[in-house]
């Protein structure tokens, strides 16, 4: 009785080595990634100016001579501009209250309206490559809106540059030379959308030549694409009505040896088959570019 306990006791043992041997371990592991700032880098000019000729008339060149900001994106990332000043630099002289275009009659202004008063704008060219996802500025910049609220212009892909143009109104009644000096605030931070990616648009590809053909007003029967060999039974094959529409009016093809040209509905005399009884139509035409042979048997 020991021996045979003894016997079993060890067949237990090799059993749960067994088990123990084939069993899986799970072990974790602890990913930490480490990405860095993303460092804003644009360049935008520094100083600019403009001239006002009040002696050329309004609408003439020369009236005003204005300049264009070229700002460059130089981050690795896209980046959005906006305008959070747009004033008389503090403590300078001549000063002016900046108001809207169409908020005086200018040709109408005096010397003092005109020392008083003036228009600045920023404008830009509708799409620019450099836009990241609009055509236009985002906003309409005007001096007096900037005072009152900052003004987002754009976004700018990265590494590309965008041309921002300054436009100006005033009165043309100055007694003497004015220097007056502003200041433009851009704030640049990173763009802050979700750019997914866009689902190519699915194209149909254009055919070039035949388009469709139907005999007797039947087209679920025929392939005109590729070169072959179809059988046809009809109750009269000694000639059939073929309506050939094509790509383009100039599309020309050949039936029965026998050269078309364009659109058209055609009745075609048949060919005396090889085979008894039967009657053939061939069709001879470019498809895509690709030259095709198709000849139609019919049977009756």
């Amino acid at each position: 009785m020991k021996r045979i306990l003894s016997v079993m006791t060890l067949m237990v043992i090799i059993l749960n080595m067994m088990a123990l041997s084939v069993s899986a371990n799970t072990n974790k592991v602890e990913l930490t990634g480490e990405i860095m700032s993303t460092v804003i880098d644009v360049d935008i000019p520094t100083t600019a100016s403009f001239i006002i000729n009040p002696n050329i008339p309004e609408g003439n060149p020369g009236r005003y001579v204005m300049p264009s900001l070229n700002i460059t994106n130089n981050t690795t990332a896209p980046v959005t501009v906006t305008m959070t000043g747009f004033d008389n630099k503090v403590g300078t002289a001549n000063q002016f209250t900046e108001v809207a275009r169409d908020a005086k009659v200018w040709d109408r202004l005096g010397a003092i309206g005109s020392a008083s008063f003036i228009y600045l704008g920023m404008i830009a060219e509708d799409n620019q490559t450099a836009f990241l996802n609009h055509t236009t500025l985002l906003s309409e910049v005007t001096a007096n809106q900037v005072q009152l609220e900052n003004k987002e212009l754009c976004h700018i892909k990265s590494g590309r540059t965008v041309t921002l143009d300054l436009e100006c109104q005033s009165g043309s009644a100055f007694q003497s030379e004015v220097t007056s000096v502003y200041e433009i605030i851009f704030l640049v931070s990173l763009y802050e959308g979700i750019e997914d990616a866009q689902e190519p648009e699915e194209v149909t590809p254009s055919i070039t030549g035949i388009t469709s053909i139907a005999i007797d007003g039947v087209t679920d029967q025929l392939d005109f694409t590729k070169s072959a060999t179809y059988h046809i039974y009809k109750g009269n094959p000694l000639n059939a009505l073929f309506t050939i529409t094509t790509s383009s009016e100039d599309v020309t093809y050949v039936a029965n040896y026998k050269e078309y040209t364009g659109s058209q509905t055609l009745t075609i005399n048949c060919i005396d088959g090889s085979t008894p009884g039967s009657y053939y139509v061939q069709l001879d035409h470019d498809y895509n570019g690709n030259p095709v042979t198709v000849k139609y048997v019919f049977y009756w």
